[in-house]
This record gives C-alpha cells, sequence and structure tokens, in this order.
C-alpha cells in the first residue's frame, strides 16, 4: 500500500493504529524484563509512549506520523528485536 492509499482508508489506519499499539506493549513488556540491551532501551521506551499517545490522544492521531511510524520506526524496531532473539539462540 502506497501512503496516498493509506490516507484514503481510515479502516486501514484504525488496523494500524492498533497495530502499533500492541507493539508498545510488548516493548513495555521487554522493558521490564530487563533483557533490553541499554543501546536500545530508549528505542523501546519510544514504541511504548507511542502507543500511549495513539491509545489515549485517539482524537489526535495523526495519519501522517502513524504511516512515517509504520513505514519506518516498525520495522527497525523489528529487527531489533530479531537480533536480541537470535542472539538469545
Amino acid at each position: 500500500m502506497n501512503q496516498s492509499d493509506f490516507m484514503a482508508d481510515q479502516k486501514t489506519q484504525d488496523a494500524v493504529v492498533r497495530c502499533i499499539e500492541c507493539i508498545g506493549e510488548a516493548s513495555k513488556r521487554i522493558l521490564e524484563s530487563g533483557s533490553t540491551p541499554p543501546t536500545d532501551r530508549l528505542e523501546f521506551l519510544q514504541a511504548y509512549w507511542t502507543r500511549n499517545r495513539l491509545a489515549h490522544g485517539y482524537y489526535d492521531v495523526n495519519a501522517e506520523r502513524v504511516w512515517v511510524s509504520a513505514t519506518e520506526s516498525v520495522p527497525k524496531l523489528v529487527a531489533n528485536v530479531k537480533a536480541m532473539l537470535h542472539g538469545l539462540e
């Protein structure tokens, strides 16, 4: 999906917001587990703060910021989590 299609599709926007909220909640749990390398703590905190912003600021959600989060920030976070999991093997 390209950005213009995303901006025109409220249902997809809502689904992506919900997924980002879930990622933020999982990030909080990872932080609480103490298994987060110090270099990645800020990234996980930002994911959790984003979750809170989306969950509690629903009246003011910026679809363009959601797009950037979904296409740039989330893939980076996923790559870091995969690397962390690989390090546990």
